[in-house]
């Protein structure tokens, strides 16, 4: 008889062994990833599920008190769960052949990270605010360990995807250019120090006997020294923050600027001032700057409408007039010509 209570009580215990490894889906929901990412793409806090749960449960006559709803609870499976969907992810996530890797809250028309030329959020790594390094040295950490723990740390390129074939084309505009005689110094000092920054220093043929400058008078009659200064900060960056007192020439959070203006200086200003002499080549060359900067956009908004309405400011020139102009440049297809 004994033994007969003995048994019923295991047997007893193993029902409830059974019942706990098979439990009811009702009282998984706070387990279940498909649901949980159904709460995170809704902005659900964790003590909203617990409650939101605790109503359906009632509503369906389950008994609330099987489940755990306490706030820490909830949240330690959310955390969980996120974990799960997020590994994942990455697991399943091919990196593209060439792509460019943005940092320091920038924001993006995208985050779904599907296609060409989407937007793949990597993380949001926590930065120390008291730390002995530099910001620009953390954020260079942080991202750094992210693209090489996604796998894509081949495929960053140094420039913008819409600039990486324009580079090439500026880079052989500036060559040809430095073949030419210069009416003045400033102008081939320009066209040397654009093409310094783009081939960083491994075009030595086409800058030999090259070297910076003295700085000369800053004002608006030598309106090209802002140019030359500009660029010259953003290749001595790295070496002014390093060896100067900080903000011995500029704040560290100023040079992000300098190097955006520097870009847009030598991807669209410059090529077309290079070719801003010839009258023929003028109706296209207009053209062609107004369609650069509406496709800068893309790369740097607040830089290219600013530019559109500057130069919007100055089509009064552009009249029917110089159309003509057109027929003698050996720039426009023959076919164009006689059309």
């Amino acid at each position: 008889m004994d033994t007969s209570c003995s048994n019923a009580t295991l047997s007893g215990s193993d029902d409830e062994e059974e019942a706990k490894e098979a439990p009811d889906p009702l009282y998984s929901v706070l387990k279940d990833p498909t649901r949980d990412m159904s709460k995170l793409v809704n902005n659900i806090s964790s003590s909203a599920i617990s409650s939101v749960v605790h109503d359906i449960v009632t509503a369906v006559d389950g008994d609330p008190s099987k489940l755990s709803l306490s706030y820490a609870t909830t949240q330690r499976y959310r955390v969980e769960t996120v974990k799960t969907i997020a590994d994942k992810i990455k697991e399943n996530w091919t990196p593209p052949s060439t792509a460019n890797l943005h940092w320091d809250d920038k924001l993006m028309a995208t985050l779904d990270g599907a296609g060409v030329g989407r937007t793949k959020l990597l993380g949001v790594p926590a930065i120390p605010h008291k730390s002995t390094e530099k910001t620009g040295d953390l954020i260079s950490e942080v991202s750094i360990e992210l693209i090489e723990e996604w796998n894509c740390a081949e495929c960053v390129a140094e420039l913008p995807v819409d600039l990486l074939e324009r580079k090439s084309e500026v880079l052989e505009l500036c060559k040809n250019y430095l073949k030419q005689p210069f009416s003045r110094g400033g102008y081939k000092e320009l066209v040397s120090l654009a093409l310094l920054y783009l081939s960083e220093g491994n075009e030595v043929e086409a800058l030999e006997g090259f070297s910076f400058s003295r700085p000369g008078a800053l004002h608006k009659a030598r309106w090209m020294a802002k140019l030359l200064y500009a660029i010259k900060m953003d290749l001595l960056g790295t070496k002014i923050l390093g060896e100067l007192p900080r903000g011995a020439i500029f704040a560290t959070c100023q040079l992000q600027n300098i190097r955006r203006f520097v870009q847009f200086v030598v991807f669209c200003y410059i090529p077309w001032w290079l070719t801003a002499p010839v009258p023929s080549t003028a109706p296209k060359n207009d053209q062609l700057l107004i369609n650069s900067l509406i496709n800068y956009k893309e790369i740097d908004d607040v830089i290219a409408v600013a530019a559109i309405k500057c130069f919007g400011n100055h089509m009064w020139y552009l009249t029917e007039e110089l159309v003509p102009l057109a027929l003698f440049s050996n720039t426009i297809n023959v076919d164009k010509r006689r059309w």
